[in-house]
């Protein structure tokens, strides 16, 4: 069985910053989240073929 210092259940970019700092402190870190890339709800995907955007943004702007 595996041993953690600190699991952190997420991998949001809040989540991703404290397992970088952790790490650099020498803590073993495992960070487990359901999706299938890091990033949470800050995100860029490629919702149109060929034009990516911020997939969970909240504040759009139209021109």
């Amino acid at each position: 069985m595996d041993v953690y210092d600190v699991v952190l259940v997420g991998g949001g970019h809040n989540a991703l910053v404290a397992a970088a700092y952790l790490g650099g402190a020498g803590r073993s870190v495992l960070v487990l989240d359901n999706n299938d890339r890091p990033g949470g709800f800050v995100r860029t995907d490629e919702i149109i073929p060929g034009f990516r955007g911020d997939t969970y943004s909240a504040a759009q702007r139209c021109s």
